[in-house]
């Protein structure tokens, strides 16, 4: 296992990984934004971090302080994301792009997508590729 641009890489299967490192961290807006730190420059797994991300939004609506226990419902919803936060281990990126076999590409496109709301906003690119033979491959 390698670490490249902040996320492992396990040269043996060529897939991005994530470790995930719940420290025991106090239940306020301090404790909780070190907790939904990934590192994810690539921004693999943005949509499951924007959940946590909108409940740290929340906590600067109801102006609740940096280190004020967080009481209520969401702190319900904060335990419930870390539980999942740790799914993300299981979570596995092929680095490769173009499949073993697929012959000379003739053709590249690359598709843009993005939409946003108030509670955040995302992106996503596609590469589309057409080989030789016709097929494509995104």
């Amino acid at each position: 296992m390698e670490r490249a641009l902040g996320i492992y890489w396990d040269t043996e299967i060529d897939v991005f990984k994530f470790k995930i490192d719940l420290m025991k961290k106090p239940m306020t807006r301090r404790g909780m934004l070190s907790i939904s730190l990934i590192y994810d420059p690539l921004g693999f797994v943005a949509p499951y971090t924007l959940e946590g991300k909108r409940l740290l939004q929340k906590l600067c609506q109801d102006s609740i302080g940096w280190d004020t226990k967080v009481t209520g419902n969401i702190v319900q919803e904060w335990k419930i994301w870390c539980e999942n936060l740790m799914k993300l281990e299981n979570c596995m990126i092929k680095r490769c792009y173009k499949p073993i076999g697929f012959g000379k590409v003739k053709e590249f496109w690359i598709h843009h997508f993005s939409d946003a709301s108030e509670e955040g906003y995302g992106q996503v690119s596609f590469l589309r590729m057409k080989n030789h033979k016709g097929k494509l491959q995104c």
